[in-house]
Formats: C-alpha cells, structure tokens, sequence
C-alpha cells in the first residue's frame, strides 16, 4: 500500500532545507526518485540531501544532465542521476544496480527512464504551485522502511517557508 505527504514550499531555501531534513534518515541502498517538470526544483532538493549527508557545499552541487551521474563521497556512496536525455534502453548500462547493491544510495532526477523495478523508493513529486511555490508530495510504500523515517524528519517546522498540507477527509 502506497502512502503520502505534501507540502508546500514558497522559496529555493525552504526547498533545499526540505531536503537536508530528508537525508538525517537516508541509509545506505536508498532509492530516492524525483519527479517534476524542468525547473521546478529537482536539483534544489538533491542539493539539500546530498550536501546535508556528503558535507559538501551545495554550490558544488550541479545537476548531472550532461554527466549522466554524480558521484559523492561520505559514510556511503551517493549518486546523484539525471536521465533527462537517457532512454531507457540505455540506463542498465550505467551500472546503477550494481552500485546500489554494493550500499550506494541513488538520487534520480527524472525517472521515468528506469526499466528496473525499484524497491521501496521514497517518490518525491515537485510542480508549480501558485507564484514562486513548489507543491511537494513524497509517495512510499507501508510497510517498508520510509514511514518511521519520515515521521521523525518531517515533525516540527522545518523551514519557515514548508507548511505541509493537511489530507482531505
């Protein structure tokens, strides 16, 4: 069964915080897939997962559209992916799986491309809203690993400019 969040994010700050409050609970072998259209923030929130978990600055974070893959070092190898121009032919020849069974966690921009079923992914879902807002929704599996997680990173404010959207009843 598929559950989900949502959130509202009214500036890039609240967006890359959003992200660095994700990451205190990535473990190795994550899978974080991140859809949008072209603008909406994807790299925004890597940038705060992959800072807040490598330590690296997120100015020397840059989307991988051209690279294919970024590879980051810290208590695990992280990769962040962007399959924008990849085809899903092309994709099991980046070596993904191995990676991810060797404990890598895999950042993926654009994943429609995948030809692989990934287990227990955390879905990360960014569009337009009104103005300069980002709706956010985060789709995950229960059970599975992301639940308890989520509700630990996602309690109390976690940035002035995310308010979470209550479910309809």
């Amino acid at each position: 069964m598929d559950a989900c969040r949502r959130f509202i994010s009214s500036s890039e700050e609240g967006s890359i915080e959003f992200g660095r409050r994700l990451a205190l609970y990535v473990k190795a072998d994550c899978v974080i897939l991140i859809y949008g259209d072209l603008g909406t923030g994807k790299t925004r929130m890597a940038k705060g997962i992959i800072s807040a978990i490598t330590g690296v600055p997120e100015d020397e974070i840059v989307s991988p559209t051209f690279t294919l893959i970024n590879r980051y070092e810290g208590e695990f190898p992280l990769l962040h992916v962007d399959l924008y121009r990849c085809a899903s032919v092309g994709v099991n020849n980046l070596g993904l799986w191995d990676e991810l069974d060797e404990g890598a966690v895999l950042i993926v921009e654009w994943p429609e491309a995948l030809d692989h079923h990934v287990e227990d992914p955390l879905r990360i879902f960014i569009e337009y809203a009104e103005m300069d807002e980002r709706r956010i929704r985060l789709d995950y599996e229960t059970p599975g690993y992301w639940p308890a997680p989520l509700e630990k990173a996602l309690t109390g404010e976690i940035h002035p400019d995310i308010r979470e959207l209550v479910p309809e009843t």
